[in-house]
């Protein structure tokens, strides 16, 4: 079995994101442009761009599948939404917030997004 630990980090992870909510109430789209570090919404989506093509260079086409593990408020997936990309998209993270936004952002049957609130991988042994 594996032992859940407390991490400071997420409790710091949640607790920003609720900050920057409150920071800018009517602008949600800059709050969750800051949780995942950008300062601006132009740096958002500059560096959407260039995951996007950081993708396509390292061979992604339609009809592949992504799996993003920390897909924050989901700057890679509007960014292949963006470039008309067809394909299977999972994007998780741990804070319900981020996820709630990028889901609502992204409305596309192939692009799910789940909470993963445990922050872990478990092994399945055979």
């Amino acid at each position: 079995m594996i032992e859940q630990k407390e991490h400071h980090f997420i409790k710091e992870y949640f607790n920003l994101v609720k900050y920057l909510i409150n920071q800018h109430p009517d602008n949600i789209d800059l709050a969750m442009a800051k949780a995942v570090g950008s300062p601006t919404l132009e740096s958002f989506y500059e560096i959407g761009e260039k995951q996007f093509a950081v993708l396509k260079f390292i061979g992604l086409k339609d009809g592949m599948s992504i799996y993003d593990l920390g897909c924050g408020s989901g700057r890679t997936a509007m960014a292949l939404k963006r470039h008309n990309w067809t394909g299977n998209y999972t994007g998780q993270d741990i804070v319900p917030e981020l996820i709630i936004y990028a889901s609502s952002k992204v409305s596309d049957p192939n692009f799910k997004f789940y909470i993963n609130p445990n922050f872990q991988f478990e092994k399945k042994m055979k």
